[in-house]
C-alpha cells in the first residue's frame, strides 16, 4: 500500500512533500521517497525505513526544484531492494519519474507487450516502473505537450486492468496524474494561494490535501488525466495552468 502525492509551484517543493508524506505514515511503511525537477536535471533520494531515517536535512537540500513528487510505501515483497521503490526515474527513451497506488492485474502481459513491442525491459517488480515505461514509449525528447502526453497514457489505459492512480513528472517540469478507468482510486487536485504564491498539489489522501493548506479543486474523474504545466500568460509572464481531458480508452 502507497501513499503518493506531487506538488508544483512552491520554492521548497521537496519540503512540501515530506510534510505530506509525514502525514502519510499513518499507514505503515517500508520505505520512502522524493523526486525533484530543476532545470534539465532530476533529483532523486529513497530509501528502506521510516520518512525521518530516509530525509535528514542534508537530503532536502539536495532536492531542489518547485515541482516534485512522492511516496511512502508499506511493500509485501520478501528482499525488498532499494531500486525497486517509488518513486520511479527512467532515463530511456527519455527521463521521467513517476509514483503509483493501486494495483494492476494483468501485469504480466503487460510487461510482456511492453518488451515485445516498445523494447523496454522493467528490471524491478515495481509497478511505478512497468506503468512508466508504457507512458513514455509515445514521447520524444523534444515532445512533451498535451496531447502527445494523452494519447500515450491512453494507450496505457486501454491495455491496463485493475484499479489505480499515478502521478508523473516530465523533464520539462511538467506534473501529470491519470486515475484508472474502474476509478476505486481517489486522485485530487488541490490548489493554495499565500505569500509563497500559488501551488497546486496532486495527491491520493484528502486529509492530507487540507492538512497542507489546498483547497480541493477537483476530484479526477475514473479515465481522466490532469497536466499541470509552466505557460507564458499575459505579458509574457510565466505562470503555473492546470488542463484536464478524459481519455478514450
Amino acid at each position: 500500500m502507497n501513499g503518493i502525492v506531487g506538488v508544483a509551484g512552491y520554492e521548497e517543493c521537496a519540503k512540501q512533500i515530506g510534510f505530506s508524506l509525514n502525514s502519510m505514515q499513518r499507514r505503515g511503511f517500508s520505505g520512502a521517497g522524493i523526486l525533484s525537477h530543476r532545470s534539465t536535471m532530476f533529483h532523486l533520494k529513497k530509501n528502506l525505513g521510516s520518512l525521518s531515517e530516509v530525509f535528514t536535512e542534508d537530503a532536502f537540500e539536495s532536492l531542489v526544484g518547485d515541482v516534485a513528487l512522492g511516496s511512502v510505501q508499506l511493500l509485501p515483497h520478501d528482499n525488498l531492494q532499494v531500486h525497486e521503490l517509488q518513486p520511479f526515474l527512467i532515463h530511456h527513451p527519455i527521463e521521467a519519474g513517476m509514483v503509483f497506488e493501486g494495483s494492476l492485474s494483468n501485469e504480466k502481459y503487460l510487461r510482456d507487450s511492453l518488451f515485445e513491442g516498445g523494447g523496454y525491459r522493467c528490471v524491478s517488480r515495481a509497478q511505478a516502473e512497468l506503468v512508466l515505461g508504457w507512458v513514455v514509449q509515445g514521447l520524444q525528447e523534444t515532445a512533451f505537450d498535451f496531447e502527445t502526453l494523452k494519447k500515450s497514457v491512453e494507450l496505457f489505459q486501454g491495455l491496463a486492468q485493475g484499479a489505480y492512480c499515478a502521478i508523473g513528472l516530465l523533464p520539462n517540469s511538467s506534473l501529470f496524474g491519470f486515475r484508472g478507468t474502474f476509478g476505486t482510486r481517489p486522485l485530487l487536485l488541490g490548489k493554495r494561494n499565500d505569500l509563497e504564491g500559488i501551488s497546486f498539489m496532486l495527491v491520493s489522501d484528502l486529509e492530507v490535501c487540507r492538512q497542507q493548506g489546498y483547497t480541493v479543486e477537483h476530484e479526477c474523474a475514473p479515465g481522466e488525466m490532469i497536466l499541470i504545466e509552466k505557460a507564458v500568460v499575459a505579458a509574457e509572464k510565466m505562470e503555473w495552468v492546470v488542463r484536464t481531458s478524459r481519455l478514450a480508452t
